[in-house]
């Protein structure tokens, strides 16, 4: 591991940091918010919608650790570390989503979706520890010292379960707009939101070459698409009353 110095951080670096700092921190404050749901329902797939988001959002675990050792301790993490973070826990994700998704949605046929998506992502995640063992090049590899560019294996999985949540998300939501009860409706609009607009920022960091003000756009969009999503499944009675009224 090598170390690196304050002064050799640009703009755009910078801003990747502090901005995926922020998004983080707020997804694990309003994934934590919708695990407490469950003590007021007694709901598991209330757990599950917390700790599908948090999860998903382990994608940028590894750009803050490596910005946070460099700011604070001169120390750059290894790539095979910041690989492992940024991949091994998007399946649990996903799977804690189609379980959620499944219970709410689908109950008749929930132990077979889960057994599905459970094996799939088991066979990712072995693949995953055999290619990192192999060569970790094979997953991924830094061009710059925070531009991390992933290989064909994880981006395959990653479209998988980035399509799995529109698709799924979609269906759920459909059915809540189709409720009589406006309150649901509007909790399926702001849920539709935050599959949109997560799916539009995330794929926009993969494909575009971010410029220091489309980080900061596109960091927005993430941090807005979590407080979406939280309001899809608990709408505040204050703000339920303002939006119908």
């Amino acid at each position: 591991m090598k170390t690196m110095t304050l002064e050799g951080l640009t703009q755009l670096d910078f801003l990747n940091g502090i901005f995926s700092l922020l998004f983080i921190l707020i997804v694990i404050i309003i994934g934590i918010k919708l695990i407490s749901v469950y003590f007021k329902y007694q709901k598991i797939e209330m757990i599950t919608v917390g700790l599908a988001w948090i999860f998903l959002s382990s994608a940028w675990w590894g750009i803050i650790i490596l910005f946070l050792g460099y700011v604070f301790f001169d120390y750059r993490i290894g790539t095979v570390p910041y690989l492992i973070i940024g991949n091994i826990f998007v399946p649990v994700a996903l799977v804690c989503w189609i379980y959620s998704f499944s219970s709410m949605t689908y109950p008749q046929y929930k132990k077979r979706i889960v057994l599905i998506y459970s094996a799939i992502s088991i066979v990712y995640e072995i693949f995953l520890i055999i290619l990192l063992i192999i060569d970790y090049r094979l997953i991924g590899h830094f061009e710059t010292e925070f531009y991390l560019v992933s290989e064909i294996y994880p981006t395959i999985y990653q479209i998988f379960a980035v399509a799995t949540a529109i698709v799924t998300g979609i269906i759920f939501t459909r059915k809540a707009l189709e409720s009589e009860n406006e309150e649901i409706r509007w909790k399926g609009r702001f849920l539709l939101t935050a599959f949109i607009t997560f799916t539009i920022a995330a794929f926009a960091e993969a494909i575009i070459l971010l410029t220091p003000l489309l980080l900061v756009i596109m960091r927005i969009i993430l941090i807005f698409s979590t407080f979406a999503y939280y309001l899809g499944f608990f709408l505040p009675k204050f703000l339920s009353k303002w939006l119908i009224s």
